[in-house]
């Protein structure tokens, strides 16, 4: 029983590593365990629309989840939302910035700060160009970025003065800073489509100008001539002669040229063989490529291209999809509105108002993805039985709004009701 007392006593910090490559007491710099490169992922979504879309479709619709600062208090939401409209650039521009990590792996962007009539206030969330920095740090904790500028040299900046966004956080095993980069599972198909790209365009030639095949007979010769049509001679006095291979690969080369050439009728032919290439082929690949870079972005083929199925299948396999789509996009985005809120937020709050139960949130803005026709019939069929007031100017104002049609106002509704009164009584007495 004493045992398992002793070990139900909590023990303070933890035992294992943060990042498992950090060893030792000395400030150690990690490198980027990919051998890739950022470079050559920077190549691909700049190139290839399909990866760019990969990569610029997911962020564009985070960007729409970011929303707005929110507070309980309303002084500190306005003061809190300043801050953000008057800094550097902007915040939609930073949080751009910090969805590098998806495609790239990770991310670090520097908050800086500047006293302004006594306040602390942001200046600007500016990410770090992640070919020239290393994350740094000792005994299983980053707590150095080491940023190399060719006029500056090395610079350490403290990892707390940023926020690093990590890509695959659920797979990333000794928290790793540099996280996994999506482009590296679309990198093997992007080479290959390059690759078939190539080809087809070889076979697009090939088809459109046939292949020409010279026939001579190779163990002939002739003399050489000069530009007069003279004879050259060799130090021996003799005629210099060709090889009839060496005249024909000449003349082919001169009709790939636009050309024109001159053969012997006797031993020399030219003839066009015609190659019927099956297009299909080709874009059945690349089409499978494509779907895969997709799929490397989390991206289902079908929210941005046409499946295989026709309208009506396309469309139902939309909807599934794009709701895959905008979970993994969520999900993302919540990382990143997370350390909006622990590091840039809490800061310039805590030194502003100090210490406060809630630091805030980023809230989605609301959407309406409720079925408009559905809804007006409903109101509809509800008004009719009398379980809805027909004349209540809410429910025709919301009825109007779910048409598309501007909605009454609330003297007209009056005037309305007691016309139909009006015309009511006027029965009754005749």
């Amino acid at each position: 029983m004493a045992d398992r007392i002793n070990q139900a006593q909590p023990m303070k910090g933890t035992l294992s590593k943060e990042v498992e490559r950090l060893t030792n007491s000395i400030i150690n710099e990690l490198s980027n365990l990919d051998s890739i490169g950022i470079d050559e992922y920077l190549l691909m979504l700049t190139t290839d629309p399909i990866c760019g879309a990969g990569a610029e479709v997911p962020m564009l619709m985070g960007a729409k989840k970011l929303g707005e600062f929110h507070h309980p208090d309303q002084d500190i939401q306005d003061w809190t939302r300043q801050n953000f409209v008057n800094m550097q650039g902007s915040l939609m521009l930073s949080f751009a910035e910090m969805w590098q990590a998806k495609p790239f792996g990770h991310s670090w962007s520097e908050i800086s700060v500047q006293p302004k009539n006594g306040e602390w206030m942001l200046s600007s969330i500016m990410a770090v160009d992640p070919r020239y920095f290393r994350y740094a740090g000792s005994i299983g904790k980053i707590d150095t970025i080491r940023y190399r500028t060719v006029p500056e040299g090395l610079i350490d900046i403290p990892y707390a003065k940023g926020i690093h966004i990590v890509n695959g956080r659920h797979l990333n095993i000794g928290r790793d800073p540099y996280g996994f980069a999506e482009c590296k599972k679309a990198y093997p198909y992007w080479k290959a489509k390059k690759l078939i790209l190539a080809c087809m365009v070889i076979a697009a030639q090939r088809q459109a100008t046939p292949l020409l095949v010279g026939k001579t007979d190779l163990e002939s010769s002739f003399e050489l001539v000069d530009a007069s049509g003279n004879v050259l001679l060799g130090t021996d006095g003799l005629p210099i002669r060709g090889r009839a291979g060496d005249r024909m690969k000449s003349a082919l080369e001169q009709i790939e040229n636009q050309s024109v050439i001159v053969i012997d009728k006797n031993i020399d032919e030219i003839i066009a063989i015609a190659q019927q290439t099956d297009g299909a082929f080709f874009l059945n690949v690349l089409r499978f490529l494509n779907s895969q870079i997709l799929m490397a972005f989390l991206m289902p083929e079908t929210v941005i291209t046409t499946g295989s199925q026709g309208a009506s299948g396309d469309s139902n396999l939309n909807a599934g999809h794009g709701a895959i789509l905008d979970l993994v996009v969520s999900s993302f985005t919540q990382q990143i509105k997370e350390r909006l809120i622990e590091d840039v937020c809490r800061f310039l709050i805590f030194n502003q108002f100090g210490e406060q139960e809630t630091y805030g949130s980023f809230k989605e803005p609301e959407q309406d993805k409720t079925d408009s026709v559905a809804l007006l019939g409903a109101i509809s069929n509800a008004a009719f039985s009398g379980v809805l007031g027909g004349t209540d100017i809410e429910v025709i104002n919301r009825s109007r709004d779910l048409a598309g049609i501007p909605p009454i106002d609330q003297i007209l509704i009056q005037q309305a009701s007691r016309y139909s009164n009006m015309e009511s009584t006027m029965e009754i007495e005749s």
